[in-house]
């Protein structure tokens, strides 16, 4: 059975990492609680701080997978 992305980031979240996430171009987008669904990639889950290309920070605060939460 393949779960949809919001099912296995439901099932994934039980399990939130610190880590980073990075823009395709190498600069860091994206660095706090994580979590990696299976078969997706890693996503944002908690507390963290989100950045612009330029390494100027974008949001601060609680993310889920489709971003700022508040």
């Amino acid at each position: 059975m393949v779960l949809t992305v919001g099912k296995a980031y439901v099932k994934a979240a039980l399990h939130v990492t610190r880590g980073k996430i990075y823009y395709d171009t190498g600069e860091i987008c994206y660095e706090g609680d994580c979590v990696t669904p299976e078969g997706y990639e890693t996503m944002p889950c908690g507390h963290g701080v989100e950045y612009y290309k330029s390494g100027v920070i974008k949001n601060r605060g609680l993310f889920q997978r489709r971003g700022l939460v508040c």
